[in-house]
């Protein structure tokens, strides 16, 4: 049994499962334009005729089963606003999508019931489509657009997506450094609820705040919240909150605390709940407020609650993508001296596991040599700072802390542009 057998929300086989891939002009390449599917190990099969579309044809791969290819006509271009709102691209990452349009769909024809499983599965046809002239990516379910760059970095390893492949986030705010109604796409699509903080400090849409979010989203997929539900101890400090149904939300909340303008159309209304303050025992006559700790600075030492199934998701993740981090460690990690973190599952005195922080100094696909950088609780045999061996298995996630941000299993943007400005940071090592 696998771990996704063992997890409720992960076992589902969707509908559908479809992208559209990125190209620049509109014009739907000719099925001789992808002379890199073969050496990617997918075969292309007869060419048919479909409405609307310049042809059709068949993808198998040995270990990604079947996909559908179709290359349309007259694609339209990403609307504007669509790339605008996408959280975590850069300036040339926008660049680039919004100059393409989604000439190409593709569709699994063999998706496993499994989410994580088949969204990679997805993302890994795309690649290969995309990898001769594409710009990006577009997700149907999760409405994520992935640039060529991210989507190259998420195929180069054979791990499940990470849960934020599920979603997409928007922000929507006059300036980037404002507070933003901060929303997520993908999750109602998946049969869960969409997510909508108001008046998002901006610290809540990366790094610690990104992390907050994604546990917000597993408690969701987890049932431990959904509206009408209590209060949900998401974080400590200040982590308590509740999540109220949108329409709910619009009837009753205070006019300074409107989501937006709206109208709402369905997307922006169904399947859908506000991040709330706990209710209180005037919680019934009370207008819902939006939740304090998504509207400041995060603490500094905010402990977030991840449950035992999403820490094992989040293993699973880490370990698939250590190729990553050791290949980061050689590119520029090391030469930079950006530190770098693994967080290992140490089995305790009591017969559990403590999840705790090292200091990594060398590492290579069987495990890693690193120095304990937090105090344990329950493991008497092991002190802060002290250092030795430890295997691979224990592995549950990994960072590499850098000015761009923190680089992670689910966060791989900061590399990027750790890769645009490596002779201004290389420079600025030389000064001192």
């Amino acid at each position: 049994m696998g771990l996704a057998d063992l997890i409720p929300w992960r076992r589902k086989r969707l509908p559908r499962t479809a992208a559209t891939v990125l190209f620049r002009g509109g014009i739907p390449p000719g099925a001789h334009e992808f002379p890199g599917l073969a050496a990617r190990g997918v075969a292309l099969g007869a060419l048919a005729a479909a409405p609307g579309a310049a042809w059709t044809a068949e993808l198998r791969h040995d270990r990604w089963g079947r996909a559908r290819v179709t290359a349309l006509r007259d694609a339209p271009a990403l609307p504007e606003e669509m790339v605008a709102l996408q959280n975590g691209l850069d300036e040339q990452e926008r660049r680039d999508l919004a100059a393409g349009s989604g000439t190409l769909a593709v569709e699994l024809l063999d998706a496993p019931e499994d989410l994580l499983a088949a969204r990679k599965r997805l993302l890994l046809f795309g690649h290969a489509l995309a990898s001769e002239d594409g710009v990006g990516l577009v997700d149907l379910q999760s409405q994520q657009l992935w640039s060529r760059q991210a989507l190259a970095e998420e195929c180069a390893h054979e791990a499940p997506t990470d849960v934020a492949a599920l979603f997409t986030l928007h922000a929507v705010a006059d300036e980037p450094q404002e507070p933003a109604w901060l929303h997520t796409h993908g999750l109602g699509a998946i049969g869960a609820c969409d997510l909508d903080v108001v008046g998002a400090h901006p610290e809540v849409r990366s790094g610690n705040g990104f992390d907050l979010l994604r546990a917000l989203v597993y408690a969701v997929l987890e049932g431990h919240l959904r509206p009408a539900g209590g209060t949900f101890a998401a974080a400590r400090p200040g982590g308590g909150l509740r999540l109220v149904a949108a329409a709910d939300y619009d009837r009753a909340c205070a006019a300074g605390d409107r989501r937006d303008q709206g109208p709402f159309d369905d997307e922006h209304l169904l399947r859908r709940g506000v991040l709330c303050a706990p209710a209180g025992w005037l919680g019934r006559w009370r207008a819902p407020r939006p939740a304090p700790l998504l509207r400041a600075p995060l603490p500094e030492r905010l402990l977030i609650h991840f449950s035992d199934a999403a820490s094992e998701l989040m293993a699973e993740r880490a370990r698939g993508t250590w190729p990553v981090f050791t290949a980061l460690l050689a590119e520029f990690a090391s030469e930079l001296e950006l530190p770098c973190l693994a967080k290992l599952g140490i089995a305790t005195d009591d017969g559990g596991r403590e999840h705790i922080w090292f200091q990594v100094h060398a590492a290579d696909a069987d495990g890693l040599e690193a120095t304990c950088a937090n105090r344990p609780f329950r493991v008497a045999g092991l002190r802060e700072g002290q250092r030795g061996r430890h295997p691979l298995s224990l592995l549950t996630e990994w960072r590499i802390m850098s000015p761009a941000g923190d680089i992670s299993p689910f966060r791989l943007q900061p590399a990027r542009l750790i890769r645009s400005h490596l002779p201004q940071l290389r420079a600025a090592k030389a000064a001192g």
